[in-house]
């Protein structure tokens, strides 16, 4: 019994407890409420301030009526403190010249009513005010100096053809050989990688040499170019034999890649191709030696195909071919002329006739 009589008195504290807190939160609010309606009522007999409710109700429309009445106090609140931030301050000019100085007298700041507490006070314009400053002798003192004049000469625009100056022409980064040819040998490459210390300049991508003499072209993937000493550090591309005393800017070259392909004029001035893995230019003897594939060699006046891949084609700068090693067979197809036309092919041996071969190949044993 004592148990639920205490459970009972704590239950009515509680309810006690609660029913007073929200008593205090409706009081709470109808002062507020209260509040704001004598300040509507302060605002609106206010000219200015009816002027600004009015400009925010006709500026809004039909979306004010749907705001409650503390929106719109806010919102004229809003409008009137920044009508006051943008009036300009008083200003008062003082004549110096006046023995007498008489001190100006701020305007009176009208009393705030005492239902005025919600609006916040205007804050400070932006604008600096002026220094006040002290006459110490007799005539007129400037209160605010001028900003002195920009006399920098703004430098001169281009902006007539006549103030432009003429192009200079350009001048060759690389003097042409001096010979009688005045001819060099390009090499055209999408990168290109000069080394001092090994005398090496080194091609890669798509690399395409053009050579006058002796005329040939080559396209491959990589191409090596060791350079002389002496024109290794001023020179970037090679030049051909013809120099001043006879001697070439570098002293060879080694084309390497997928396929390297040469083309070349040989002694019956014809385009003969070659196709390889390898190709090595001496620039003292102007050979090129082909190697790796194995190396083919094509011309009008014939095809060479060595079955070795350890053959090797030389070609001489007088336009003839040489082959060397190799422990397979090499075949060389030469284009024979069409039958009627008039020449006579050539027999091997003087010409045997047939019917001496039944001697020489079916021999009689006794």
């Amino acid at each position: 019994g004592a148990a639920c009589l205490l459970t009972a008195q704590t239950e009515l504290f509680a309810q006690s407890q609660l029913r007073s807190r929200l008593m205090e939160r409706a009081r709470e609010s109808r002062e507020s409420s209260s509040t704001a309606t004598d300040a509507l009522k302060e605002v609106m007999e206010d000219e200015n301030a009816a002027g600004m409710v009015n400009a925010v109700k006709s500026s809004v429309g039909e979306e004010l009526d749907s705001q409650s009445t503390e929106d719109l106090i806010r919102a004229a609140q809003k409008r009137i403190q920044q009508s006051r931030e943008s009036s300009p301050a008083p200003t008062t000019i003082t004549d110096t010249t006046q023995p007498a100085q008489t001190q100006t007298q701020a305007p009176a700041t009208q009393a705030k009513p005492a239902g005025q507490a919600m609006i916040p006070e205007p804050v400070a314009s932006a604008r600096p005010t002026a220094t006040p400053t002290t006459n110490t002798g007799g005539g007129q003192l400037l209160t605010q100096a001028d900003p002195a004049p920009n006399t920098a000469t703004p430098p001169p625009v281009l902006t007539t053809p006549a103030n432009i100056p003429p192009p200079v022409p350009l001048e060759p980064r690389y003097e042409k050989e001096k010979g009688a040819s005045g001819e060099v040998m390009q090499i055209s490459s999408d990168e290109t990688v000069m080394n001092n210390e090994q005398h090496l300049i080194t091609f890669t991508g798509q690399v395409i040499v053009v050579n006058p003499n002796p005329n040939f072209k080559m396209t491959s993937d990589r191409l090596d170019v060791w350079m002389n000493e002496e024109d290794s550090a001023t020179e970037s591309a090679p030049k051909p034999e013809g120099q001043s005393g006879g001697s070439p800017s570098f002293k060879k070259a080694i084309a390497t890649g997928g396929m390297v392909e040469i083309e070349k004029l040989d002694a019956n001035g014809k385009v003969q191709v070659a196709k390889a893995r390898k190709a090595e230019y001496d620039a003292i003897t102007e050979d090129i030696i082909l190697t790796g594939g194995p190396p083919t060699l094509q011309s009008e006046s014939g095809f060479v195909n060595p079955k070795s891949p350890d053959a090797v084609i030389i070609l001489r700068k007088d336009g003839n071919h040489e082959i060397q090693g190799g422990s397979g067979r090499s075949t060389i197809e030469i284009p024979l002329p069409k039958k009627g036309s008039g020449s006579a092919t050539p027999s091997i041996g003087g010409g045997l006739p047939t019917g001496n071969l039944d001697s020489l190949t079916n021999r009689r044993t006794n």
